[in-house]
């Protein structure tokens, strides 16, 4: 928990945790700007004493070598939490222990009592926005191109439309998870299948997106503050990925791009119809058309 010895004015709050490095460039700005801010990590404040007034629109904080403080009024809300657990592994904790992270993620969004301050992004839009097959439909009423897309846990009719060569399609998981596997951490990207192996008994547990596999492509990374678009292509000094270019993120080039205007009209007109401030969309360049992947709020 970090921040300014003063709050008597409207003060910048920034919800996030230790490890988010991009907060810390948010607060560097901040800083030299002589700002009003305080940082409230998620992950510290078991360390401390809090106190939440839902009614007056305050929270005040006391704990290991600080004075107690209290914040409030605040204006503008930096919101870099998850809106909801995603941690599938639940059972490696303690009754005590998983008790203790439910209870602490609840009270950060709890932190929504701040109803008058300007929010990026508001839980309540970011939870919204986070459901990828709304995604999907919200960005073709938007204008832009979205890949042929199915939500089912067996394989998808042979009519379904293909790209490439061998039958591959995209497989994806229907919402972001962490396991925990032999001691690792474990996540889910996008992976390439073959539509003549997946078979009904490999995909029958759960639901999955199954997506047209777009190759030849090219990454695209969009950024949306505001009316503002920051659009990036995403390649490795041997050219253009295939597959899921998360997986070479130490390898990644970002190269500033120009869009053409109808895809940047989309892409913003798609952030300000979920009620977001921020967006972060995946787009692919493929065969000479733009297709919109998701939006990380």
């Amino acid at each position: 928990v970090t921040g300014v010895q003063t709050c008597a004015l409207p003060i910048f709050l920034l919800v996030s945790n230790r490890f988010d490095f991009a907060t810390d460039y948010v607060v560097a700005e901040l800083r030299q700007r002589g700002a009003n801010y305080f940082r409230l990590n998620l992950d510290d404040l078991k360390d401390y004493s809090v106190c939440l007034d839902p009614l007056n629109q305050r929270l005040s904080i006391g704990g290991i070598g600080s004075r107690r403080r209290t914040i409030g009024p605040v204006s503008s809300v930096f919101f870099r939490a998850p809106t909801h657990l995603r941690e599938s592994s639940g059972h490696r904790y303690a009754p005590g222990e998983l008790l203790s992270r439910h209870q602490w993620a609840a009270f950060g969004r709890s932190l929504t009592i701040f109803r008058d301050a300007f929010w990026i992004n508001h839980p309540r839009d970011t939870y919204l926005a986070e459901n990828k097959p709304y995604q999907l439909a919200l960005a073709a009423t938007c204008g832009l191109r979205v890949p042929k897309t199915l939500i089912s846990n067996s394989p998808p009719p042979k009519s379904f439309p293909l790209h490439g060569a061998d039958n591959i399609f995209a497989l994806k998981g229907l919402d972001s998870f962490l396991l925990r596997i032999g001691g690792k951490d474990a996540f889910s990207y996008t992976t390439p299948v073959n539509l003549t192996k997946a078979s009904a008994s490999n995909m029958k547990d759960f639901p999955a997106i199954v997506q047209q596999w777009l190759q030849p492509k090219l990454d695209i990374r969009v950024t949306v503050v505001g009316n503002k678009c920051f659009p990036v292509q995403i390649k490795t000094s041997g050219g253009q990925i295939s597959g899921d270019w998360r997986l070479l993120k130490n390898e990644a080039i970002y190269e500033p791009i120009a869009l053409p205007r109808q895809v940047e009209r989309a892409c913003i007109r798609m952030v300000q119809e979920l009620g977001l401030v921020f967006g972060a969309i995946d787009l692919v360049l493929s065969r000479g058309r733009y297709y919109f992947l998701e939006i990380n709020p």
